[in-house]
């Protein structure tokens, strides 16, 4: 696959422009990154496009940004709109793009601390989770993935941490959207920024719905809010 990048940017910087990226092998796939190394135009970064110049379907998860030596600038995009890169528009449902925009959210650092259901068949192997965070404004996710270890286990709780977020402000409600047919049951879910140390953890509670791709075990998307289905222990509806 050929690919072409290029990224608007505003405004100047008082460093050399030599930066690294990271393009994430889409998790179905391969999920070691691969490092490009090029000289972009000086500016604060605002957006990065890819196109494509092969049919060969292909979906990023994210990148990141940074210029060598001055880790503190890094920038993450995130293909929030789930899109695959083709010249064939055919392809994956007649969705896919030749040209994809990434736009810089923020800097924000979300976590996301998700307990599994603890009921038999709850767990996933391939749910292909993502979430939208709400407030004031919607901060967007890649795929909640931890490399290192098995998500999405039954009985047992993940911690997912996404860089590179809008602000959302004061979390209200969340959204889940998934991508796989592998049932899975979540518990509750607690979404907090340490930047943001203002603003309190909000925690969200399941009523019991399944997330999979298959309309006939459950739904493919889930939005709940802070004041929803409030059951548990007294610890953490008193985060609330």
């Amino acid at each position: 696959m050929i690919l072409n990048l290029n990224w608007k940017a505003c405004g100047p910087i008082p460093f050399p422009s030599k930066r690294i990226v990271n393009l994430a092998i889409p998790t179905c796939q391969n999920k070691l990154p691969s490092t490009l190394n090029f000289h972009p135009p000086p500016g604060t970064l605002l957006y990065v496009n890819i196109s494509s110049g092969s049919d060969n379907a292909w979906q990023l998860d994210w990148m990141m940004v940074e210029t060598e030596g001055l880790p503190g600038i890094t920038r993450y995009v995130y293909n929030t709109e789930t899109l695959h890169l083709s010249t064939d528009s055919s392809d994956d449902d007649n969705t896919a793009v030749d040209l994809l925009e990434m736009e810089v959210q923020g800097t924000e650092i979300y976590y996301l601390v998700i307990e599994t259901a603890n009921k038999t068949d709850a767990g996933s192997d391939s749910i292909h989770l993502k979430a939208i965070i709400h407030g004031a404004n919607d901060a967007k996710t890649g795929y909640l993935d931890n490399e290192d270890r098995d998500d999405f286990v039954v009985g047992e709780n993940d911690v997912f941490i996404v860089p590179g977020m809008r602000k959302a402000g004061n979390v209200q409600c969340i959204t889940l959207l998934c991508w796989g047919d592998d049932s899975w049951e979540f518990d509750w879910i607690v979404v907090f920024s340490i930047k943001s140390y203002s603003q309190p953890p909000r925690v969200f509670w399941n009523n019991e719905t399944v997330l999979t791709t298959n309309g006939d075990e459950g739904v493919n998307e889930y939005y709940v809010c802070r004041n929803d289905n409030q059951w548990g222990s007294d610890e953490l509806i008193e985060l609330v």
